[in-house]
């Protein structure tokens, strides 16, 4: 599994009973030796669709034009996913970089967000079910995270389904909440006059003309200076606010 590690694995060997005393660089040759193909799965970020689809359609193809065809699909795809990947570090490069050269205790002039909701959480959550739980309807939790890329700080705002637009967690996801916590974040976190943020192309969540009016309504009254929102490519938006 993603989570375990040839350390981790190595200190397992060492607990079990009779097993030879041997150091860590030489459990790993052993390894390298006798078993080459068992390796530790890697952790998997997003799973675009349109690569499979494209990676497949190579697979299937019958005739070297139809071959030719499908790879170039792939690569033009996998290009402008790389360019916007590309474009999102360079403007947490950026952002970093001004924070770094702003004087002790002032505000950098440029921030990079992102944000975007976590999976709905239930509640109690247990590792082991118990049987007559499974028919229940556990209390479901909605988190929502606003990440600060060159402070590498985060901020989540949680709410529950009694406290949603809508009746049982409907419109949880939509404009007008992510409009408020949005909202939130720039008046109490986000002092910096110019803003860069990405998040993922939801049109229900983000791209839509109502959080884009949002952004527009800030400049136009003079919260903030600018702002330069920007929507990864569908399939490849794992980025920072993910991993917190």
């Amino acid at each position: 599994p993603a989570s375990s590690s040839k350390k981790q694995i190595f200190g397992l060997f060492q607990d079990t009973e009779g097993a030879p005393c041997m150091s860590y660089e030489t459990f790993r040759s052993l390894w390298k030796v006798h078993c080459p193909d068992v390796i530790v799965q890697r952790p998997r970020s997003d799973v675009c669709a349109k690569c499979d689809k494209l990676r497949e359609k190579v697979r299937r193809a019958k005739t070297e034009e139809d071959t030719e065809e499908a790879t170039t699909q792939l690569q033009q795809h996998l290009a402008a996913a790389n360019a916007e990947r590309a474009y999102y570090n360079a403007k947490i490069e950026d952002a970093r970089k001004m924070l770094s050269e702003a004087p002790p205790g002032d505000i950098e002039s440029e921030a990079h967000l992102t944000f975007d909701f976590a999976q709905q959480l239930e509640l109690p959550q247990h590792t082991r079910q118990v049987g007559p739980l499974y028919f229940k309807s556990r209390f479901r939790v909605q988190l929502f995270g606003v990440c600060n890329e060159a402070r590498r700080e985060q901020v989540n705002y949680a709410f529950h389904e009694g406290e949603t637009i809508g009746m049982d967690c409907k419109n949880a996801h939509g404009p007008d909440s992510v409009i408020s916590m949005l909202h939130h974040y720039f008046e109490m976190h986000a002092k910096q006059q110019v803003i860069f943020v990405h998040a993922d192309n939801c049109t229900g969540q983000n791209k839509n003309q109502f959080v884009i009016g949002y952004m527009c309504w800030r400049v136009r009254c003079g919260y903030t200076s600018r702002i330069n929102l920007s929507f990864m490519r569908v399939g490849h938006t794992r980025c920072s606010v993910d991993g917190y």
